[in-house]
């Protein structure tokens, strides 16, 4: 697993990244000490967020983030301002830790966290009148046409009535937007064409890539 640490505190960043270290076995935690957008977003699971930075706002990166992805991750705030707790669920935070009492409240989440990033191995749709569970890891890609959505996984393809916003709250990190009406399983995609802004899938099916999300899907085909 994959986190970000952002906390001008360079102390306790790397105070918090040792207790994720310690308790998420192999994970990668990088540290910001201030905002950079230039990151790719979409590869991290979670999110640790201070609120107030040296001339810079946590709830600002929080909007960015949650705009930024294409699947819902948790943003924990972390901060010493507990008086800025009712503003922070303006951005759907999955938790918000007081620096006070952080060895405490964090063992707690990190119990809650493990739970949220690994439950998310089936969904379930409703799909003719049946409830259908289909397991991540067989979707290769999403799409949608006007009020539905199109789910080609490897064995066929299912027509739900819901929104694709919707619908990629229930994904994990394995998904990545490619323009504004797909979604894809990384894991199926083989290669990026630059000639063309396409992508190619493991069954050779070609699928188009917006030109403002094109840098993403080449780092994230990169690290594939």
């Amino acid at each position: 697993m994959k986190f970000l640490v952002l906390d001008d505190d360079i102390f306790f960043a790397h105070l918090l990244a040792d207790m994720i270290q310690q308790y998420f076995d192999n994970s990668q935690v990088d540290i910001l000490t201030h905002i950079d957008k230039s990151i790719d977003i979409e590869s991290y699971d979670a999110f640790f967020l201070d609120i107030e930075l040296n001339n810079e706002n946590g709830y600002d990166y929080a909007s960015y983030i949650n705009d930024s992805l294409s699947s819902y991750k948790p943003i924990i705030f972390v901060t010493s301002h507990t008086e800025l707790w009712k503003e922070s669920f303006t951005y759907r935070p999955f938790w918000y830790i007081d620096k006070a009492h952080y060895e405490e409240e964090l063992t707690k989440m990190f119990k809650e966290l493990q739970k949220e990033l690994t439950a998310k191995d089936i969904i379930t749709i409703k799909y003719q009148d049946i409830l259908t569970p289909i397991p991540l890891k067989n979707i290769i890609y999403i799409h949608k046409e006007i009020n539905n959505l199109y789910i080609h996984t490897t064995s066929q393809t299912y027509k739900i009535y819901q929104t694709l916003k919707v619908f990629s709250q229930q994904l994990n990190n394995q998904f990545i937007k490619i323009n504004s009406g797909m979604i894809v399983n990384k894991n199926y995609i083989k290669e990026y064409n630059k000639k063309t802004s396409e992508i190619i899938l493991t069954n050779n099916t070609l699928l188009p890539v917006s030109r403002s999300l094109r840098k993403n899907i080449i780092n994230q085909v990169n690290n594939l």
